[in-house]
């Protein structure tokens, strides 16, 4: 396990649109991607990386809801997509009765989606759709949490965003 750059892991899904990556090694201190047209990608991993220390970092933002989750609705991709074209930085994700309600809003309009999102508990939370938009096509599932963050999962790969807001009680 390693913590990779985000500068890294943009590069990694940029340059796999138009040449796919065809191994990824992680070693210690470093990762190397190679892509089909022999262009090979480094950069070094975060260093002192510590599983349980970082994991534990995160358990009192994520509670019991740690490795849980539903799997990512049909059509989020799109719904982010239209949030996208408003130009908007912030999204409202509400879980309620097995329904997603996504409400996007900006100077040039508003978009509201809602799409089936079964086996997760109701919930609201405030997400930048350009940050989520960017991790979906890796991952299966996905858990909101109130008011604090969204972590999406896959094979081998979790993918957690927070909302950072200034706390207003």
């Amino acid at each position: 396990q390693a913590i990779l750059p985000p500068r890294f892991c943009d590069l990694l899904v940029s340059l796999n649109i138009g040449d796919k990556a065809k191994s990824l090694h992680i070693n210690s201190g470093h990762v190397q991607a190679t892509f089909e047209s022999g262009l090979r990608l480094f950069s070094r991993t975060v260093d002192d990386f510590n599983v349980a220390k970082y994991e534990g970092s995160f358990n009192n933002i994520l509670g019991d809801s740690k490795g849980k989750g539903a799997e990512i609705p049909k059509g989020l991709e799109s719904s982010l997509d239209r949030a996208l074209i408003l130009n908007t930085t912030e999204t409202t994700f509400a879980v309620k009765d097995g329904k997603l309600r996504l409400t996007s809003k900006s100077q040039m309009g508003e978009v509201k989606d809602v799409l089936t999102f079964a086996g997760h508990p109701e919930i609201t939370a405030v997400v930048t759709p350009r940050v989520i938009r960017r991790g979906l096509s890796f991952c299966e599932r996905m858990r909101i949490v109130q008011d604090r963050c969204l972590m999406m999962t896959g094979p081998g790969f979790s993918y957690m965003v927070s909302q950072v807001a200034p706390d207003t009680k």
